[in-house]
Order: structure tokens, then C-alpha cells, then sequence
């Protein structure tokens, strides 16, 4: 509520007791007059229900005021004003003439309570001392959203530029680590130096994981957080997470196994990148809180009344929870009790991100516990239209592999010509080396300046680049600006944005910018190969295959 705290100390000195309320009538603000005549503090007050203050009787006249100000037609007055009586932490009755106004900005607040003590307000019942009391409240609230918005705007570029510290040398540390790990591989390296890298990438990828939860959290309690709507397989977003799972199950020792218990759409509606965090969320808690027995994960389609959903489950044998602890399960930075953060580490964010991506979804998550037995969480999702989609049925799939033989991908050689613009000395050596292995020919410059002059001047003498990949953060001149100046030139070539910023609006940006696709850092081979192969090329030449 860290909005609701900025509005309530902007209007700390009106006399007035001012409450704002949400959609649903519940409070999120109160100033402190509210809080001095009604008895209740700020804590106690907030996310109550405003029919809870009300002294028996007055439900029905509350009633009648918000019908008439929902019921106002555009451009009439959004106002209305009757008399409440609101009841103290004490019992004791306050008569209050209140003003009920509908707010039109696209915020939290929808509504805004107005009251002062009736005895006090005989002598404002002027039409206008009615207004100017109206626009006090109005002129407070405006001054306190905008001191909202802008901590808010502060938070998030604190947030980006922390995202792009972090990422930036995470992509030298865990694209090395990968490489050394392809080198330790087919040089049959020793045991403890396969485990040592295995070590190092994994620690990696969960300094990551901390920092994307932090990032989401902070996007849903701004209310920022976005979802996309697009065709995906839900097939492959099992299989996408149990193999990502794998390694983790490995370390352990744990069986994880991966079941389809019904046919499934190929196609399905929805954001696949939520879904797939969702399950490696579910998945990875699974593992974590199981030392004995395995774990599973299995989807099924479900369908009722003409209305399709995908049921994801994640079963597993672990610690379980007890019911005195399941309350605060999905509250943000809260776990099942002290002993878990100890024993288990973790932020306590991943169920709470997990619960409000399900419902941004129209979905649900709910679970099944047993202390000492384990725990099962189901998610439903909708699937969208599925009539005339193939459906299919996969085989059961196991995900056991021992330690050490996970296989690893052949890399397909391709032929074409990359320029590469980026200014960070380590990630510049990491993609070109993987660029190189694709078997691509890369140039490289450290700042947009030289990216649009070699680009242009590669034009010009007809050996256009097939590729360029474009850091949007550099000195002198950063990558937005240069792929506008590209585009105003009359570049068509394929640009691709490489962004440490993990933030939804950086992808629009991206794109506005006139980058055709965009890649968030740390960046993998396997990012840099979709790219490669899915742009259109310029002037029809193509980054093809070179048979082996």
C-alpha cells in the first residue's frame, strides 16, 4: 500500500475525513482525520469493506448515493451528497453529511468519500461551500496520484537500471559458463570440473530468477504487470519446463516425471511465457521441499458446459504444509513459517507471483497438503477457441536422466554476415565467439555512432549485413537512437534489439524504436540462432544452413 501511504500524508491537513475506495468499495487510503474520529488506524482501516463503518441503518442510504453517481451521464456531476452515520472503534455513532465522488483518472482510487461532522457542516451547506470543499478534496487527491505516479516512475527506473547492472555481466559469467561447460563436455573433463561449472550456471540462473520476481512483484503492486495473447503449444511448455528442471532434479536425485493425461490441443491461447513461469515456479518449489520421493508434473484439458480449460498439476512427496500455515501460502515474502527461509532459502515471492499470474490469466491455482506427505498444486487455465484443433496425446515422459548425461544440442553451422554493436568489452567477446560457432562472419562496434556508419557504408558498397544486433544502452550514442537514424535513412535490414532491461514497456520501446525483434540479457546461443533465422534478410539474401 506504499501508493496509498503517499495520498494519505498529502492530505494529513485537511480536516475533512477523506477515504478513498477501490472498485469493489473497499478502502485503500484514509487520511488522518478518518483515522482520529473514526478510532481506527491507517492498517486497520485499509482494504475494509466501506459498508463495515457504517452505523446499522445507513447500508440502504450508501446504497442509493453510489447508484446516483455510477448512474451520472457523461458530463453531469459526478457528485452526490446525503447524510451517513459512520461507526467508531468505540460504538458511538458519528452523523456525518457526506459528499460520494466518482473519480475519473485511470487510477486505483475510484472513489472518494468526503465527510465532515454534521454538526460542523450546518453552516457549509451553501452550493458553494459544497464545491469548495469538493475541490479541496479533488485538488488534494490529483496532488497525491501525482506524487504517486512520479515515486512510481522513480522506483521503476531504479528497478531498470539495477535489471541492467545485474545482466549485463551476467551474460559474460553464464555464456563462459556455458561455453566451458560444451569444452569440459567434449574433452571428457574431469568430474569435479563439470560440477564446478554446473555450480556456477546454476547459481546464475537463480540470482536471475531473484531478480525477475523482484521485477514482477514490484509490476504487480503498481498494477503495470502485462500479459500478451498468443498462439502457443501447451506440449511444448511442459517439455520446455522439465527440461529446464532436470538439472535441478539431478542435484537431488529426485525422479521427476512428466505425465499427459489426456489429449491436449497442439494450439492453444494465452501468454506462454507466464504459464511457463507459473509451472518452473510450481516445479522447482516441488523440488526444493522433497528430499525423498519424486516429483511430477502432469496437464490435462478439461471441458464443461462448451468451455475448454488446461489443467496444470505439480504433485510431489515433500515436507507438505500444515493447515495453520496454508493462510499466508501466497502472501508476497511470507513462507509456511521462520524454520522454511532457514532450511530452504528463498524470497517467499514465487507462489505470490505465481497466484496473481493465474488469476491475470482468468485462471485459478489451488493445492493439496499433507505435513510429512507432500503437496499437489492445480492450476487451470483457459484455452481459448480449441474447436477444429488437432489434438494429441504424448507419451509419458521421464526426466531422470543421471547425472552428467544431459544431452546437449548439436548447433546447426549457418552462413551469413552479422554486425554486432555492443560496447561491454566481455559480452562483445561472448556473442561473437557464439556467432562464430554458428559459423557467421561478425564485425563489431562499441557504440551506435560507428553501428549506423558501418551499416550505412556496408550498404553503400553493396555488402549489406544480413543481421545486426543492437545493445540499446552505449555511450556516446545508444541503440535507440541509432536504429531511428537506420530506419530514417531508409535502412530495411533486420535489426534485432539485445536489452538488459527485463522490464514489459522496454520490448514496445524497442520495437517503436524500429528494432524488428528483441532479446532480453543474459543472452543464449539458442536466442541468438531464433534470431538468426527468423528475420527477413535484405535485398533476399538469407542467413541459410550450410548442409554438414
Amino acid at each position: 500500500m506504499g501508493l496509498q501511504s503517499d495520498a494519505v500524508a498529502l492530505l494529513s491537513l485537511v480536516s475533512e475525513l477523506i477515504i478513498a475506495l477501490d472498485e469493489e468499495q473497499r478502502i485503500i487510503a484514509a487520511n488522518a482525520a478518518a483515522e482520529l474520529r473514526l478510532g481506527h488506524s491507517r492498517a486497520a482501516l485499509e482494504a475494509k469493506p466501506i459498508e463495515s463503518l457504517l452505523a446499522p441503518g445507513f447500508a440502504g442510504a450508501w446504497q442509493e448515493m453510489l447508484a446516483e453517481v455510477r448512474a451520472a451521464p457523461a458530463g453531469a456531476s459526478r457528485s452526490r451528497e446525503g447524510e451517513l452515520k459512520l461507526a467508531g472503534s468505540g460504538g458511538a455513532a458519528l452523523p456525518v453529511l457526506a459528499i460520494l465522488h466518482r473519480l475519473e483518472a485511470p487510477q486505483q482510487a475510484k472513489l472518494a468519500l468526503v465527510a465532515r461532522d454534521a454538526a460542523e457542516r450546518k453552516a457549509l451547506r451553501t452550493e458553494q461551500g459544497r464545491v469548495e470543499v469538493l475541490e479541496e478534496a479533488n485538488s488534494a487527491l490529483r496532488e497525491a496520484m501525482l506524487h504517486a505516479e512520479q515515486s512510481t516512475r522513480v522506483k521503476s527506473e531504479f528497478l531498470a537500471n539495477v535489471s541492467h547492472e545485474i545482466r549485463t555481466p551476467m551474460t559474460a559469467i553464464l555464456g563462459f559458463t556455458e561455453e566451458l561447460l560444451d569444452q569440459a563436455t567434449n574433452l571428457s573433463a574431469s568430474r569435479e570440473t563439470i560440477d564446478a561449472l554446473n555450480t556456477i550456471q546454476r547459481n546464475g540462473d537463480y540470482l536471475l530468477t531473484l531478480l525477475n520476481d523482484i521485477l514482477d512483484h514490484s509490476k504487480i503492486e503498481s498494477g503495470r504487470l502485462e500479459l500478451e495473447r498468443v498462439s502457443y503449444s501447451p506440449i511444448a511448455i511442459v517439455r520446455d519446463v522439465a527440461r529446464l528442471m532436470r538439472v535441478r532434479a539431478e542435484a537431488k536425485g529426485i525422479p521427476f516425471r512428466v505425465e499427459f493425461e489426456t489429449e491436449l490441443p497442439t494450439r492453444i491461447e494465452g501468454d506462454p511465457t507466464r504459464v511457463r513461469q507459473v509451472l518452473i515456479n510450481l516445479v522447482g518449489n516441488g523440488l526444493k521441499f522433497t528430499e525423498v520421493g519424486s516429483v511430477r508434473l502432469s496437464a490435462a484439458l478439461v471441458e464443461s458446459a462448451g468451455a475448454a480449460r488446461i489443467v496444470f498439476e505439480v504433485a510431489d512427496t515433500g515436507i507438505g504444509i500444515s493447515s495453520a500455515d496454508r493462510a499466508r501460502l501466497f502472501q508476497p515474502f511470507r513462507q509456511a513459517d521462520g524454520s522454511t527461509t532457514r532450511r530452504y532459502g528463498g524470497t517467499g515471492l514465487g507462489l505470490s507471483i505465481s497466484k496473481h499470474l493465474c488469476e491475470l490469466m482468468d485462471g485459478s491455482i489451488e493445492f493439496e497438503s499433507q505435513p510429512g506427505r507432500g503437496t499437489t498444486v492445480r492450476v487451470s487455465l483457459p484455452t481459448g477457441p480449441i474447436e477444429g484443433v488437432e489434438r494429441t496425446r504424448p507419451t509419458e515422459e521421464s526426466a531422470d536422466t543421471p547425472r552428467g548425461d544431459t544431452p546437449r544440442v548439436a548447433v546447426p553451422r549457418l552462413c551469413g554476415r552479422v554486425l554486432l554493436v555492443e560496447d561491454g568489452a566481455d559480452n562483445q567477446r561472448l556473442i561473437r565467439l557464439l556467432l562464430a560457432r554458428l559459423g557467421l562472419e561478425v564485425s563489431t562496434c562499441e557504440n551506435g555512432q560507428q553501428g549506423v556508419e558501418r551499416a550505412l557504408a556496408a550498404r553503400e558498397a553493396g555488402t549489406d549485413f544480413d543481421l545486426i544486433l543492437m545493445d540499446m544502452q552505449m555511450p556516446i550514442m545508444d541503440g535507440y537512437t541509432a536504429t531511428r537514424i537506420l530506419r530514417s535513412r531508409g535502412y530495411t535490414g533486420s535489426i534485432v534489439a539485445l536489452t538488459a532491461h527485463a522490464l514489459h514497456s522496454e520490448r514496445g520501446r524497442c520495437l517503436a524504436a524500429g528494432c524488428d525483434a528483441f532479446a532480453t540479457k543474459p543472452v543464449e546461443q539458442r536466442d541468438l540462432l531464433l534470431a538468426a533465422l527468423a528475420l527477413p534478410p535484405p535485398q533476399g539474401r538469407s542467413l541459410e544452413a550450410v548442409p554438414k
